[in-house]
């Protein structure tokens, strides 16, 4: 087998949903994302509210990295509602930040990137950082529950 075509199947394919409403960052980011060579990003674009949360349903990204251009108090919501959604509340989420100040953690978001910061290999990390961070937070929750199940079966063994 050619060895450009052995190379071309270790590459994984990722759908990564940009959301924001400044289409220059989005696009320079855009195209970040497909100089990188060793994942093939296949990015989706949404840039109005509505629009948001159509294609994170429909396109079902594995990650979703969102500008923090629009407004705080919007975004706080936007967050709030990914994670509500039954369809979208598995996705990792990465903030893109113009600085490190303000509303630095919003609950919600796996991971955060500067804009000054972004190149492919600074932005490939924090996708799978966000990803990491994701399962690393699922594993946790289910072995709660598993744990405190259980916990509450010897506690009422034991009679207390």
């Amino acid at each position: 087998m050619n060895t450009a075509i052995q190379q071309r199947a270790k590459i994984k394919d990722m759908r990564v949903l940009l959301i924001g409403n400044n289409p220059i960052d989005l696009s320079a980011i855009y195209d970040i994302l497909h100089s990188i060579k060793k994942i093939r990003f296949i990015p989706e674009i949404a840039f109005d509210r509505r629009d948001f949360f159509t294609k994170a349903r429909n396109v079902k990204p594995e990650c979703i990295l969102i500008d923090d251009n629009m407004d705080p108090d919007e975004l706080r919501m936007m967050l709030k509602k990914f994670r509500n959604d039954n369809k979208t509340k598995n996705i990792p989420i990465a903030i893109i930040k113009n600085n490190n100040s303000g509303h630095s953690l919003i609950e919600g978001a796996e991971e955060f990137i500067l804009k000054q910061n972004i190149n492919s290999e600074n932005i490939s990390k924090c996708i799978a950082n966000s990803l990491r961070f994701h399962k690393t937070q699922e594993y946790l929750r289910d072995t709660y529950r598993k744990r405190k199940v259980q916990l509450l079966r010897m506690k009422k063994k034991a009679g207390l």
